[in-house]
């Protein structure tokens, strides 16, 4: 009988030992595919007109811009595209003038205060100004593909829109 719990309990933790070395390999290779998946070229595209700098990754490096005084001088808007949607669009409504991936608004304003600010997590401070984010109003293209494109280029901007900052002096 001491023989018998002696195997029983050398295989138990044998088993517990693979378990647990499989749960780690497991856990490592998934851990080194989300950091591999993470590791990207950053780009910084800077729109010097305000003195910002926006990073985004690969997707979004030709990102292009737009930036409109006429309705609040005292808080600029940003309204952005990209080269290859304004490329894919037969039609012309994906380019910058539209905003068809969204906007920024740059303010001095409080965004809490103001009743155009979309919703609260799309904002945040850089330096004096508040920047808000906006999603743009409509697809700019009928054109599913477009429309596919569009949508993914939005979420990267989106994603990105965290990393605005004041462009510091060269």
């Amino acid at each position: 009988m001491t023989k018998n719990i002696s195997y029983n309990t050398r295989y138990l933790y044998a088993t517990v030992i693979f378990l647990a070395v499989a749960v780690l390999a497991v856990v490592t290779v998934r851990y080194a595919s989300a950091v591999s998946d993470s590791i990207e070229e950053i780009y910084e595209i800077k729109i010097s007109e305000l003195g910002l700098v926006i990073q985004v990754p690969r997707d979004l490096s030709d990102m292009t811009y737009k930036i409109d005084t006429t309705t609040f001088p005292e808080s600029p808007t940003i309204l952005f595209s990209s080269s290859l949607l304004e490329d894919s669009d037969k039609d012309g409504f994906c380019t910058s003038s539209y905003g068809p991936l969204g906007l920024i608004t740059v303010t001095k304003l409080d965004p809490v205060k103001l009743k155009y600010a979309p919703s609260y997590d799309n904002w945040h401070s850089a330096g004096e100004y508040n920047l808000i984010y906006q999603y743009p109003q409509q697809g700019c293209s009928r054109d599913a593909k477009v429309s596919e494109l569009q949508s993914k280029l939005i979420n990267i901007l989106h994603k990105s829109f965290v990393t605005t900052r004041i462009q510091e002096n060269e």
